[in-house]
């Protein structure tokens, strides 16, 4: 009994330090309930049993945040999951009944990974079991691949668990050092490769501009004014510093909730006088009427002769947000020698938006976020961590302007630069 209480109580307390503490523990965290599938001790219609609940509980306990956004995407997203865990536990339990030898396991288990990946990548949702993200392993991710650093998990998880399986003592010793050795390489290496970042030519200042406002739409809607006002303040302060001719100002997702385009368009001329007085591309987020109903979640780029150069509604709105409408077409625009592409919000952990961007040859992606919901949540550690994995992975560096954080530039190695605090308002001037 011990052998099955044990696993299973570290199977959960891994799973809540590794999204709240230590994301690092990705690499053991699997281990608990491999250890007991690879070891056949759930067997027969309990083992089964246990394991969905296994497969239920400790993805519940690793989403939590989840539930600050909305309980009914939480209820959602824990039946997603549970199907996802259930049904890769579930053909390990199948697969693993014929074999006993240990290569052998490992072999399936990385097969049925693999297979499981793909489908999900089929249908957008790979980025649910892109382990990667939490090995903070972004230079070795820019040479390999998320993919295959997400395989490296799974395979050092099933050789932890094989580890307390089929070796004792001293030669358990030998083997968990030499496991523990691999993952030292591992990080050595990927220091070798996020020792440099692209962000060296000085060629365009760029002001984020993070204002952190953490009150309720409705309140941001009544005091539109004021809100307009700090982000107008925070950009003539921050551009009294500029030196460089050409200049790119970023406000974050719904900077400005009212409709741009309505009848007295009023905060559109002023935006408009603003590109003009700092002579600076600003790119900022709002919501465009979509039809009767429904908006779009916009972010509009003027130009510093004070016109809208460009207009990008987002193709993948939140979801389940019914009063949101998904736009039809990619935009890029370009500054200087430099190609610039769009996401917001939810797009910037979607691998398909950089293969896209990459194709068209994008040289940098702006992503404006609001994600003040999971303000103080292991959710805004998650976000982050995804898109520097997709910075890194695709080679591309990310200018994020967040509501409330984090709010920088984003490296081609994941790291982050010219970061400004979480929760403050103010900016950052970077360059690129």
């Amino acid at each position: 009994m011990k052998r099955i209480i044990i696993p299973v109580i570290l199977l959960f307390l891994t799973h809540i330090f590794m999204m709240c503490w230590f994301p690092e523990m990705i690499w053991i965290n699997f281990s608990p309930i491999l250890y007991l599938i690879l070891s056949k001790k759930l067997i027969g219609t309990k083992g089964i049993l246990s394991l969905a609940v296994l497969s239920f509980i400790a993805p519940a306990l690793a989403t939590f945040w989840i539930a600050s956004f909305s309980y009914m995407v939480y209820m959602i997203a824990i039946i997603g999951f549970f199907l996802i865990f259930f049904g890769f536990y579930f053909l390990i339990l199948i697969a693993v009944k014929k074999f006993d030898v240990w290569y052998q396991m490992v072999f399936f288990v990385i097969i049925i990974y693999s297979v499981l990946y793909y489908i999900l990548y089929i249908f957008n949702f790979n980025f649910i079991i892109e382990f990667s993200a939490f090995t903070n392993l972004y230079g070795l991710t820019s040479v390999l691949g998320s993919y295959y650093v997400s395989t490296l998990t799974i395979l050092l998880n099933s050789l932890f668990a094989l580890g307390f399986i089929y070796f004792k003592r001293i030669k358990q010793i030998l083997y968990f050092t030499t496991l523990l050795l691999i993952l030292f390489i591992l990080y050595f290496s990927n220091s070798i490769y996020t020792t440099g970042d692209s962000a060296n030519n000085k060629s365009i200042d760029v002001v984020i501009v993070q204002g952190n406002f953490n009150q309720t739409w409705k309140w941001r809607v009544d005091n539109i004014s004021q809100v307009f006002e700090t982000y107008k303040s925070l950009t003539l302060e921050a551009t009294k510093s500029l030196t460089t001719k050409y200049r790119l100002i970023v406000w974050p997702e719904y900077a400005i909730v009212g409709d741009m385009f309505n009848k007295k368009q009023q905060y559109l001329h002023k935006i408009k006088s603003l590109a003009k007085q700092t002579s600076a591309y600003i790119v900022l987020g709002t919501i465009i009427r979509a039809n009767k109903k429904n908006y779009y979640d916009t972010a509009l780029i003027f130009s510093p002769e004070g016109e809208i150069s460009g207009q990008y509604n987002s193709l993948y709105p939140t979801y389940f947000n019914e009063s949101t409408e998904p736009g039809d077409e990619f935009i890029t625009f370009e500054i200087a020698d430099k190609k610039f592409g769009l996401v917001i919000c939810y797009e910037e952990i979607l691998p398909l938006m950089f293969e896209e961007y990459k194709r068209r040859k994008v040289t940098h992606i702006i992503s404006l976020v609001n994600n003040m919901m999971f303000d103080h949540t292991p959710g805004m550690d998650y976000l982050l961590r995804n898109i520097r994995l997709r910075a890194s992975e695709y080679g591309i560096p990310i200018i994020r302007s967040a509501n409330t954080g984090y709010s920088g530039i984003i490296g081609v190695t994941g790291q982050m630069f010219f970061e400004v605090p979480i929760f403050k308002r103010s900016y950052i001037i970077g360059k690129i």
